[in-house]
């Protein structure tokens, strides 16, 4: 599977007791829009691996448990622990994913160049925008679309985009 096709949605955080489980820490909230889905991707050395999910619960509004078909002992689940997981973007539920997002501050990256810091996030029914501020204090609105977020660090506070050519510079007025 591409990653271009996928939408990274958290991290393998560990292992849940002795039958295969996982627990799967989520970039944003709301596991509860994942939990009918049939399959996720894990990055294992650079590609993506498909596993089919047998069953699925949500713990504490961050976390999504899970069983895996083919994952049935702890060391095959110690070896997805700080794992990347991915689901297929076209499995994604449509409703708003990101209205519980808190990307508020979060410094967003187009590939690997700083455009700025999130002032604020616009709902929509058809599409959410994020609004980010430039070192020169301009306003540059991003649509928060599946397709050009990399990944979401929120740890770290960090939104890494993969912008189409030219989308930035769309905002800014010279």
């Amino acid at each position: 599977m591409d990653k271009t096709a996928c939408f990274y949605i958290g991290t393998v955080s560990k292992k849940i007791g002795f039958r295969g489980k996982i627990s799967v820490k989520m970039n944003f909230e709301n596991p509860d829009d994942y939990l009918n889905i049939k399959f996720i991707y894990i990055d294992i050395d650079n590609q993506l691996i498909p596993y089919q999910v047998i069953s699925s619960n949500s713990k504490k509004n961050k976390f999504l448990e899970l069983k895996l078909e083919g994952i049935t002992d702890e060391s095959m689940t110690k070896k997805l622990i700080k794992r990347d997981v991915f689901v297929n973007e076209n499995n994604i539920q449509k409703k708003n994913e990101f209205s519980n997002l808190k990307l508020i501050n979060y410094t967003v990256f187009d590939s690997n160049k700083n455009i700025g810091s999130v002032v604020d996030l616009i709902h929509k029914k058809s599409q959410n925008l994020i609004i980010v501020e430039n070192e020169l204090k301009q306003e540059i609105l991003i649509p928060l679309v599946p397709n050009f977020i990399n990944k979401i660090d929120s740890k770290n506070k960090i939104l890494k985009l993969i912008l189409p050519k030219g989308l930035v510079d769309l905002n800014i007025k010279s």
